[in-house]
């Protein structure tokens, strides 16, 4: 009797084992850890593309689609439009900045969203002569888990305009 119990205690133990294993491996398998080169993984293959751009009555609406081509998991993400300022030769990163409608969590490789910035007419009508003519994207994100090892902060560049 206490040998087949022991032997029970046994097999579930390996069992417990097996599973926590291919659990592990499953993870490690699918996303592959981060690579010293990951920024510039990031930057060449989170592309960037724009939809179409909807002039309304108080705001313009412009419409991006975003695809995850690298291996990894976007745990978290947050994309922020902007304009650059221009001025007497000179460009600075404007600190007025839009977040994207339409994101989600857990953004796989090989995934695609679609966002949507909505910029009040106000702004641009106020700043226009201070604003360059093309907007700015910026990513920040957390790869495979939300840990501050994984944190990243990319500008994206809208590959239809190249």
């Amino acid at each position: 009797m206490m040998k087949k119990k022991t032997t029970t205690s046994l097999l579930a133990l390996a069992f417990f084992i097996i599973v926590i294993l291919i659990g592990y491996l499953y993870f490690h398998t699918r996303y592959p850890d981060i690579s010293p080169n990951v920024a510039t993984e990031l930057s060449s293959n989170v592309n960037l593309s724009l939809i179409k751009i909807d002039q309304g009555i108080d705001e313009v609406v412009y419409t991006y689609r975003i695809t995850n081509n690298t291996p990894y998991l976007i745990k978290q993400n947050n994309v922020y439009l902007s304009f650059d300022i221009t001025e007497e030769n000179t460009v600075q990163q404007n600190n007025f900045k839009i977040e994207g409608r339409g994101n989600k969590l857990n953004f796989s490789p090989h995934d695609t969203v679609q966002l949507t910035f909505i910029v009040p007419k106000k702004i641009m009508d106020i700043s226009k002569p201070l604003l360059s003519d093309q907007p700015s994207l910026e990513m920040k994100l957390y790869l495979n888990e939300v840990k501050q090892d994984n944190f990243f902060h990319i500008t994206l560049v809208n590959k239809t305009s190249q």
